[in-house]
């Protein structure tokens, strides 16, 4: 459980590298307010999952 708050800042930074790549990579004809959006859903979910698979796995 000692390792669970270091792996949440490890997977927020991952989190906000994936968030910036959705940005700079974004489709020729998608505006930035879709962009953005897009980035919002895929980090949330990322974030979601991932640390609720690091809260499962430090109870085990």
């Amino acid at each position: 459980m000692t390792y669970l708050i270091p792996m949440l800042f490890v997977l927020l930074f991952a989190v906000v590298v994936l968030m910036m790549g959705i940005l700079l990579n974004r489709e020729p004809g998608q505006t930035i307010h879709e962009a953005i959006s897009d980035s919002l859903v895929w980090g949330t979910g990322c974030f979601v999952s991932f640390g609720a698979e690091f809260l499962i796995l430090g109870h085990v």
